[in-house]
Order: C-alpha cells, then sequence, then structure tokens
C-alpha cells in the first residue's frame, strides 16, 4: 500500500538523488541487472533507484543539454537470465526486492514459467528487473536521446571517462553481485523465441552498441 509518508519519503530520496548526480556532474540511468549497483557506489557512493530518462526530461528537460548522460546495456539473453536469478532469490545481500513487485512464486518455479507468465503482459507492469532496457534509454518519442551507450564488458572504460580517479584495477567484476554474472541456465528454442520477441528492441540496441566499442 502506497502512503502518504512513502510518497513524500520517495520524492525526498528523488531530489537528493538528482543533486547527487548533478555536484558529481554525469547522469547515469540505472537499468536494472547492467552492474549498476556497482556503478552508482563507484560514482556516486550510493545506490540510485532505476529512473528512465523520461523521468529527468519531466524534472527539467535542459538536464540533457547541460550534463552529459550514460549507460551500460547488456546481452538481452544474460540478462533475463540473471534477473530470473534475482527474483527467483528473493534478490541480493546488497539489493532486495519489492515483494509487491515480485511476480507471483508460481511464475518463478523456472524460467520457462517465468517467460510464459511474461508473455501476455505490457512491459511497465512488470518487475523493473524484467522491463525491457530500451524502457529505461527511451524518451516519448520512442528515440533514445543523448545518451552514452557502453556494453557491461566495457564498464571499465565508462568509468575511466567519468570518474578521473577511477583504476581498472579496483577490478569492477569483483563488485558486480552474482546474479549480475550469471547465463549458466539451458536456453531451448522456445525461450530463446520469448527472448528475441519480448526483447527484439534490446537486441537491436546492443547489437549497435557493441559494432562500435571492443571488449
Amino acid at each position: 500500500m502506497v502512503t502518504l509518508s512513502k510518497i513524500m519519503r520517495r520524492s525526498i530520496q528523488d531530489c537528493v538523488n538528482v543533486q547527487v548526480q548533478k555536484k558529481v556532474g554525469v547522469f547515469f540511468i540505472h537499468v536494472p541487472k547492467n552492474a549498476g549497483t556497482f556503478i552508482t557506489k563507484q560514482l556516486y557512493n550510493k545506490q540510485l533507484r532505476h529512473y528512465t530518462i523520461r523521468y529527468y526530461i519531466d524534472i527539467d528537460p535542459e538536464l540533457l543539454n547541460n550534463y552529459r548522460f550514460f549507460s551500460i546495456v547488456r546481452p538481452p539473453t544474460d540478462r533475463f537470465l540473471s534477473a530470473y536469478r534475482f527474483l527467483a532469490a528473493n534478490g541480493t545481500a546488497d539489493v532486495g526486492v519489492n515483494s509487491e513487485e515480485l511476480p507471483p512464486r508460481k511464475a518463478l518455479s523456472s524460467i520457462e514459467d517465468l517467460a510464459d507468465w511474461m508473455s501476455p503482459k505490457n512491459p511497465s507492469v512488470l518487475h523493473p528487473a524484467l522491463r525491457p532496457q530500451c524502457y529505461y534509454l527511451e524518451d516519448y518519442t520512442g528515440a533514445i536521446p543523448k545518451i552514452d551507450l557502453y556494453t557491461q564488458h566495457n564498464v571499465d572504460r565508462a568509468l575511466s571517462v567519468y570518474k578521473t580517479k577511477y583504476s581498472p584495477s579496483t577490478a569492477p567484476d569483483k563488485g558486480l553481485n552474482s546474479t549480475t554474472k550469471c547465463s549458466a541456465l539451458p536456453i531451448d528454442r522456445a525461450l530463446e523465441s520469448f527472448i528475441n520477441r519480448f526483447y527484439r528492441s534490446d537486441l537491436n540496441l546492443y547489437d549497435t552498441v557493441n559494432a562500435t566499442q571492443h571488449p
């Protein structure tokens, strides 16, 4: 149940997070399951909520003109497997899960059950970790505005650009939670077909970004 006190706390938290990013001088679009917890701790020394680019446009359209924005993209299959493990485990030691947003426990019995449950649904009603990456990156016209995009293999490169004192020796892979690094669940044709359909825009986006970068 959403109470007035919860709304007020969230509003205050949102304002603080925007000011924190302004102070650092760069805004990060935190797409769930894309190494965002590690990045936000490195850049801002705190976790940030999963704000969409539309959120920032609503606050102040000039933010896009006055500050740099960046984000991380990930292969959709890896991300979906990571999201499944994250939700099935009810979160991690670093990141909890709001029980009100969780899929039904039956839908988490297997990754196939989760895909079947998700298939007819509008992505916007799903848990944030299950929504397409493009959901967070697209503006109201369906286009991705001026956001610097890096693949997950290039977290080091991104941080070296935006954090002057960052050194790759801090080993980002050691800072990533276990569900971010996982990709070892079997994928059959039916599941592959679901991922290709449900996350088609993410597949196209990742391929485009990956083609311009190297691990």
